[in-house]
């Protein structure tokens, strides 16, 4: 070993320690090599999904496959074809790669990956499991979720990118109500009938909502707002919160509308530059130079230092994947001093670098093309004094690699290069090559990019936009998957948040230390979060209402925890007034509870909701926030009125509840999601309440430390904290799928409101709390007449005056706020449930952008437009959210539109079906109000693709004959739309 370079011998010295300590308990998760003595399987088969669609589904033995074999004859088949030569197999996968790779369709890609798995449909493994998943390339996640379940299983998740990033603009009245606002701010005076149209705008796209009239305006000495004194006679100012009518808006006083003016354009200025995701992802299938411009620009955020024309530049640069970003630079740079615009920027249909786009307006920034090139061609920055930057490329590569399997195998390549083998050097330096990268350089991009000026900028966009054109690895890494061949490893994330060190995709991804949560990046940003949702809660709180919420619900979610490294627990620690304790190694090992004079309010009691991959994958944290509730509802000195914790846990342990501090609710174990999905899907509901009841039922179950507490179901103490219930939280950490484009926010936020507003507003709640009050009424009063009987006898206090009761009048229904946090944003800012639905609808649903994108995606788009459509309902049903604009901006965008009517009926009639069927339910529960003729309209239309279902055997491909005959028609509903121009009602 002596002879080795140290490099390779302490790679030998650890492999040797591998072997020596942990061997035993890694064969459990190398698959070895298939035998036909082979006779069972495991309990699943591998499942493989292109864009969505399952190649091949496994279970039991005789479980029936989509093509009527079983899976015992699938397995001797396998082991039937594994004797041929493997040539063969290597000559037929190259061919379907370049099938796939020529093939520029999903189709394509789909019917290569189908053939590949007819000769291959399984494969099996003596030591345990193997499964092959496609997942995104953020979803990270499930590389640790699947541990617990089998610990002989081997799980291989092939990452792939998330389509590409788009601002979503402003269309149709937005558009329209920029160039109002901008004409009226040039000349407001003058322009002043403008105000009432601006108004019905307002009215008419439901902004009045979003930015509401203010009942008035800071003054300041830099104001210029003039005084009441100052406005001229018979202008009337309107000082109320909400919204103004065209009438008045006409005499409001136009100094308090020119300020407002302001409001509505930041607003507007937001919603622009909102990012959405356009379309689909095509698996393996390079990014075009526009999608490429898309990612780019996501990702620097507008940086002014990378001027449009820039970027365009870096686009059209050759990246070749053996060359540096420092000499790729110096090629760009050589490319911008002797090309000329006109020939950087003319026209082709190239789809593969280099790039040239088509022509555009220049766009230098302020300095011009001169200046980019002096800021590139200046000096070169002082490297970071940081360790890491001593480790060559391949030991921090090294770094990314924390499972044994693969230690072994990579200190084993180095050790053979070291003794002369030529295909293990070959191995490294491809894995090296391709692959390398960590996650303290992916933390550090934020913090590089602010020194590193313009250069290191440009050298990362180049790297960026080659590691992009690598997803092609996507589809070769599946099939290599497929035929049991290693997939190098990578780190999952979002590329936006976490940097370039997620790419390339096509890797076999994992996640964290459950360990280390919170991080501390994690731990200040949720800090702020709790601090800025508590003085939101004080300033709505209205007239009597609590300063502090007694109790807040949190949701605690798998995929968010890990792709946020724990934000959303740091958020809990928060309002309970905790910290984490970390051990020499930076474990976490206790959450120590902060002193009540260091944390400056009371202790907020959290309910907090888990999903099942939270609940199952973190259950070191489960134990640690169960003992955390436990001290702190023993907290020594510290009153009820302190800590709500101790308030809650005593009334509970009075009503004679076995474990009065459980907090930490789930599925029962084993089991997974609400419910309320399925029940709004099927529509097998009548009174919103039984949608609150279904999640109840469904999340009753503590979890918490020792075996005894792994879902016992506790209603009692979960209705107790529904019923205190003064706020809920959650997060959404990218920017893929927000709170309308999947169904599980409705289904577990909106449906946890409407169960804590169930038993908020019971009948039996308000009795108690009408109770508690009057009790508490007549302790302070006679308190009061004590002390007032004890200080002056002259002036008795009347006994036991009801002062602050308010039980003559009807109670209005207590609303329960939620607060969302988008994580994948720099800034901390909770936004209320509702500003979030109409931002997300504006940006995505009913922005034609996000609607054409979609519906280009044949099928899989349609089946998006069609799930959101059910997201609404199901928001409708849960959280009471029912805006007009929404409704008919839908009914306008997806029936109206002849255009976007016959694509998704021919793209998918059931999908189509679906969103008609959710409108006319939301016409017949009272969530919109459909005029007659619209309402004939969606009834014809169901009818329609009820018999294009039936006709067409469910596929969505007309048959010839049905064809003829609507084009000997006159015309078919959808045809009849371009003529009636049937408007929606309003």
């Amino acid at each position: 070993m002596q002879q080795l370079p140290p490099q390779a011998r302490r790679g030998a010295a650890l492999l040797l320690l591998l072997a020596l300590v942990g061997f035993g308990s890694l064969h459990a998760f190398v698959p070895t090599t298939p035998s036909s003595s082979s006779s069972t399987l495991m309990k699943h088969a591998p499942r493989a999904l292109v864009r969505g669609k399952p190649l091949f589904n496994g279970g039991s033995e005789n479980q029936m496959m989509e093509d009527g074999q079983t899976v015992s004859s699938l397995m001797a088949e396998y082991n039937a074809k594994a004797a041929a030569k493997r040539k063969a197999e290597d000559e037929e996968q190259a061919r379907l790669l370049a099938v796939a790779a020529n093939g520029g369709s999903g189709g394509g890609v789909l019917s290569a990956a189908r053939s590949f798995t007819e000769s291959k449909p399984f494969l099996g493994v003596e030591a345990g499991l193997f499964l092959l998943t496609l997942a995104l390339v953020d979803g990270a996640w499930s590389g640790d979720w699947v541990r617990y379940d089998y610990i002989s299983e081997v799980r291989t998740i092939v990452s792939h990118n998330v389509p590409p990033y788009s601002r979503a603009g402003l269309y149709k009245d937005l558009a329209e109500l920029r160039e109002l606002l901008s004409e009226y701010r040039e000349n407001s005076q003058g322009n002043a009938g403008l105000r009432p149209v601006i108004a019905g705008v307002l009215e008419r796209t439901g902004l009045w909502g979003d930015c509401p009239w203010p009942s008035s305006f800071p003054s300041s000495s830099s104001s210029s707002l003039p005084s009441s004194s100052e406005k001229q006679a018979g202008r009337q100012q309107v000082e109320r919160e909400g919204s103004l009518t065209v009438e008045e808006a006409e005499v409001v006083d136009p100094d308090l509308f020119d300020a407002y003016t302001g409001i509505l354009s930041s607003y507007l200025g937001v919603l622009e530059q909102r990012l959405f995701s356009e379309g689909l992802h095509v698996l393996g299938q390079r990014p075009t130079p526009s999608q490429l411009l898309q990612y780019l620009d996501a990702y620097f955020e507008g940086d002014p230092s990378l001027p449009p024309s820039l970027l365009r530049a870096v686009v059209g640069m050759e990246t070749p994947l053996e060359v540096e970003g420092k000499v790729l630079l110096g090629r760009l740079l050589q490319r911008l001093r002797s090309s000329s615009s006109s020939s950087l920027f003319s026209l082709s249909s190239s789809s593969s670098p280099p790039y040239v786009l088509e022509e555009e307006e220049e766009d230098w920034g302020e300095g011009g093309k001169e200046g980019v090139l002096r800021a590139l061609e200046g000096g070169e920055r002082a490297p970071a004094r940081h360790w890491y930057n001593s480790l060559s490329k391949e030991e921090q590569y090294a770094l990314t690699l924390f499972r044994p399997v693969d230690l072994i195998r990579f200190y084993s390549l180095q050790i053979k290069r070291a003794l002369g083998d030529a295909e293990a050097r070959k191995r490294l330096e491809e894995e090296v090559a391709v692959a390398w990268g960590t996650l303290e350089e992916t933390e550090r991009k934020e913090e590089g990019a602010k020194e590193g000026g313009v250069k290191d900028k440009v050298v990362e966009a180049l790297e960026i936009k080659r590691l992009l054109e690598q997803n092609t690895d996507e589809l070769s890494s599946l099939l290599k998957g497929l035929s049991g061949q290693y997939i190098l490893p990578g780190v999952g994330g979002d590329l936006l948040r976490d940097g370039r060190g997620v790419l390339p995709t096509g890797r076999n991804i994992h996640a964290l230390d459950p360990y280390r949560l919170p991080s501390p990046g994690a731990w200040a940003r949720g800090q702020e979060a709790v601090r800025k949702i508590l003085e939101q809660h004080k300033e709505g709180r209205g007239e009597g209402g609590a300063e502090w919420p007694e109790t807040v619900a949190v949701m605690l979610w798998g995929l968010d925890v890990i792709k946020t490294r724990g934000e959303s627990v740091a958020i809990l620690l928060a309002l309970v007034g905790a910290r984490p304790v970390k051990e020499a190694t930076g474990r976490v090992v206790r959450y120590e509870l902060v002193p009540l004079k260091e944390l400056g309010r009371p202790r907020i009691d959290v309910l907090a909701s888990l999903s099942g991959i939270f609940r199952d994958s973190f259950s070191n944290v489960v134990d640690l926030l169960d003992d955390l509730f436990e001290r702190a509802a023993e907290a020594e000195g510290e009153s009820e009125e302190e800590n709500y914790i101790k308030k809650h846990a005593r009334k509970l342990q009075a009503q004679g509840e076995e474990r009065p501090t459980a907090r930490l609710f789930s599925n029962p174990a084993g089991d997974f999601g609400s419910l309320v999905n399925e029940r709004v899907g099927s529509g097998e509901w009548e009174q919103e309440e039984e949608l609150g009841e279904t999640w109840a039922g469904r999340n009753s179950f503590s979890f918490g430390k020792g075996e005894r507490e792994r879902g016992v179901r506790r209603e009692g103490v979960l209705r107790e904290l529904l019923a205190t219930t003064g706020r809920i939280v959650q997060e959404i950490d990218s920017v893929e799928y927000g709170m309308t484009d999947i169904q599980e926010y409705y289904a577990n936020t909106g449906a946890l409101k409407k169960a804590a507003e169930n038993v908020a507003n019971s009948p039996e709640r308000i009795a108690e709390e009408e109770a508690e009050e009057k009790e508490n009424t007549r302790r302070e009063d006679a308190q009061s007449f004590s002390s007032s009987t004890t200080t002056t006898q002259a002036q008795p206090h009347p006994p036991f005056p009801s002062t602050t009761s308010t039980l003559g009048g009807k109670r209005p229904k207590r609303v329960v706020p939620v607060s969302i946090i988008e994580a994948f944003t720099k800034e901390v800012a909770p936004q209320s449930l509702e500003s979030v639905l109409r931002l997300e609808y504006r940006s995505k649903l009913l922005n034609p952008k996000w609607a054409k994108a979609m519906a280009a995606q044949g099928s899989g788009g349609a089946y998006e437009i069609s799930q959101r459509m059910t997201a609404l309902v199901g928001w409708s049903s849960t959280a009471g959210f029912k805006d007009k604009f929404v409704y008919d901006g839908v009914c306008e965008r997806y029936v109206q539109d002849e255009e976007m009517a016959k694509t998704l009926m021919e793209n998918n009639p059931e999908a189509f079906r679906n969103v008609v069927k959710r409108m006319l339910e939301a016409n017949g529960r009272g969530y919109w109000e459909a005029g007659p003729e619209v309402l004939e309209l969606l009834k014809e239309l169901y009818a329609e693709a009820e018999d294009e279902i039936e006709l067409s055997g469910g596929k969505g491909v007309r048959k010839k004959v049905l064809r003829e005959q609507e084009s000997e028609k006159e015309g078919g509903v959808v045809k009849r739309l371009a003529a009636e121009k049937t408007p929606v009602s309003m």
